[in-house]
């Protein structure tokens, strides 16, 4: 087998092919930058989604633990137990009574804006 004699680059061949490359280059870095699903922005952006989604499983966390606790406070608490009755439900033992007053301010402002 013979081999052909090596020929160079003429320099607007070079200039050309430099130019190319770049290009080439260039395209594959805006590539890796902003590739749907794989890119580095979009991976920015999963690790911003990642961060607020662990903080909210956190709170939810942290609230499902205070509502546990309040659960078995309700399940075995009787004092607790009245006191959730009384505030929440309004309801009253056996034979009791409630009256409620107003304040004397509320009341005599009203029947001054009503005099005017």
């Amino acid at each position: 087998m013979r081999r052909r004699p090596r020929t160079s680059l003429s320099p607007g061949q070079m200039r050309r092919l430099v130019g190319i490359g770049v290009f080439l280059a260039v395209i594959a870095l805006l590539w890796i930058i902003f590739a749907p699903e794989m890119g580095v922005y979009s991976l920015l952006r999963q690790r911003s989604t990642i961060t607020r989604l662990r903080a909210e499983n956190k709170e939810i966390e942290d609230k499902n633990g205070s509502l546990q606790k309040e659960i078995e406070r309700i399940q075995n608490d009787p004092e607790y137990q009245e006191k959730v009755a009384r505030d929440k439900y309004g309801l009253l033992k056996e034979n009791e009574m409630v009256f409620e007053f107003t304040s004397g301010k509320k009341e005599k402002k009203k029947i001054k804006e009503g005099n005017q």
